[in-house]
């Protein structure tokens, strides 16, 4: 006959009291907590939690200031080389035209001051201009724009486009059309300025 199975040896049990790394036998023993544990407790503490979603949070800021000083130089290229101020723009697909401001010419004249740049992959001519309901006087050379061109009006150019019967107050604004090939006619609300400060020495060319 098969003997009975013995049963297991009871254990001895010890009571611990305390936690962590001061974890203690009840006889005040100290008993040392095994590296593993002291890793775990240590990653789930609430300060690494912390550095975590900081680091995380400023991540996400980097591209959006980066996108901000990208859009803010796009915009202003164009006008770059010309006195900024009051100009209204306008943009007719492959035309652009920027700065467009009335400068008060001596007696009942004034000029407009501009630039049309071609942004386009077809060649382009400003054909016709109004100030103010007056047809105005295209002055210089033939202003074709090919693409890739961008040509000043009024300012450091042979450029000009002019009125000879101009009498609209000054600080007011006045309707404005700039016609071109194939581009088609912008429209434009444009503030009159004086000869003054950064529109000095800019007057109606022949």
């Amino acid at each position: 006959m098969d003997e009975p199975l013995s049963e297991s040896p009871t254990l001895p049990r010890t009571i611990f009291t305390g936690s962590g790394s001061n974890l203690r036998r009840a006889d005040n023993a100290h008993f040392p907590m095994p590296a593993i544990l002291v890793a775990v407790t240590t990653l789930t503490s609430t300060p690494v939690r912390k550095i975590a979603l900081a680091s995380a949070g400023f991540a996400l800021l980097i591209p959006v200031m980066t996108g901000c000083f990208n859009g803010q130089q796009a915009t202003t290229n164009v006008q770059a080389t010309n006195p900024s101020g009051n100009g209204a723009q306008a943009n007719l697909g492959g035309i652009v035209v920027d700065n467009v401001t009335v400068v008060q010419g001596p007696g009942t004249t004034a000029t407009l001051l501009m630039r049309a740049t071609n942004q386009g992959l077809e060649t382009d001519a400003l054909v016709g201009a109004t100030i103010d309901g007056e047809v105005a006087e295209i002055v210089g050379t033939a202003v074709q724009l090919m693409p890739g061109d961008s040509f000043s009006f009024g300012w450091d150019s042979v450029h000009y486009v002019n009125a000879n019967a101009f009498e609209a107050p000054m600080s007011s604004y006045v309707p404005v059309t700039l016609q071109f090939a194939n581009a088609g006619m912008a429209e434009l609300d444009v503030l009159i300025v004086p000869p003054t400060g950064i529109y000095e020495g800019i007057t109606p060319g022949q």
